[in-house]
């Protein structure tokens, strides 16, 4: 358990590096206020997010690392951890892809506007994110302290420090968004095989099929926010468009987690507990 922990606060210590020599660089090519832009950027895009993921790491870790030896109930945690990852985060990106001017008037000021695509394309990234949340854990749960150190901690933050700077470089805040998506794109791509390589772990099918839908939507929605249309009407598209995704992700979490009944249980009990006082 120790040296878990020492491994996670090595890679937590590399993602803070990180972020400080991407501040840095920006400073020194960019402006200060560039710096203060893609802060705020980050923080109210990891903020909001971040949430979901601790949340769901205080119970995942745990019942992850007690099926270590059961392959068969490991792979399965794994998958529906996934699932239910990607169709929590889902409805959340893309309200946050079509309204985050809005979201910026009431939190900053114009001032922020110019973030407001590198925001768009942080949620499109944390769609990739979301996806390796569930994997990201598999190393943990096995005890794989080696794994931990090296790639996630070495070469999966040098490989989002370089897109970083490349981004930046190239395409300004702009590009630093892109370098975002580029970045847990390749992080993705490379855990699924690394998996599959050291644990003998495959996505379901179903996870595949789910990806690609909430992948799809977010894309599309994306899109939307680059075509040139009045504002009125990106945010009547949008709010149709986010009102049926979460109706959608309500749907599949029903079936997976039977929301209704936990529901009425909740109540059940309530009532049951008030009768009794």
């Amino acid at each position: 358990m120790v040296g878990l922990g020492v491994v996670f606060m090595f890679t937590n210590l590399m993602l803070a590096v990180c972020t400080y020599l991407t501040n840095l660089f920006v400073a020194h090519v960019g402006s200060v206020q560039q710096v203060g832009l893609y802060q705020s950027a980050s923080s109210m895009t990891n903020q909001y997010l971040g949430l979901i993921f601790s949340a769901m790491a205080v119970d995942y870790f745990p019942r992850l690392a007690g099926m270590a030896h059961d392959r068969m109930r490991f792979n399965q945690t794994v998958n529906q951890q996934a699932e239910i990852t990607l169709l929590i985060a889902l409805p959340l990106l893309v309200g946050m892809i079509v309204f985050t001017p809005l979201v910026v008037h009431i939190l900053f000021s114009k001032q922020y506007f110019e973030a407001v695509p590198l925001i768009r394309y942080i949620c499109l990234g944390m769609i990739l994110k979301a996806s390796a949340f569930a994997i990201g854990y598999m190393a943990g749960g096995l005890n794989d302290k080696k794994f931990i150190w090296w790639f996630e901690g070495i070469v999966a933050i040098a490989q989002l420090l370089l897109c970083n700077i490349a981004g930046y470089w190239f395409g300004g805040l702009e590009g630093l968004g892109i370098s975002f998506v580029l970045a847990y794109a390749i992080y993705f791509i490379e855990m699924i095989w690394i998996v599959r390589r050291r644990y003998g772990f495959s996505f379901s099918k179903q996870f595949y099929r789910l990806f690609a839908i909430a992948f799809g939507i977010t894309v599309v929605t994306f899109a939307l926010t680059v075509v040139p249309m009045p504002v009125w009407m990106l945010y009547c598209v949008g709010g149709v468009s986010l009102i049926g995704v979460i109706r959608f992700s309500y749907k599949e979490l029903n079936d997976r987690i039977a929301i209704k009944e936990m529901i009425r249980s909740k109540f059940s009990k309530k009532a049951d507990n008030e009768i009794q006082g």
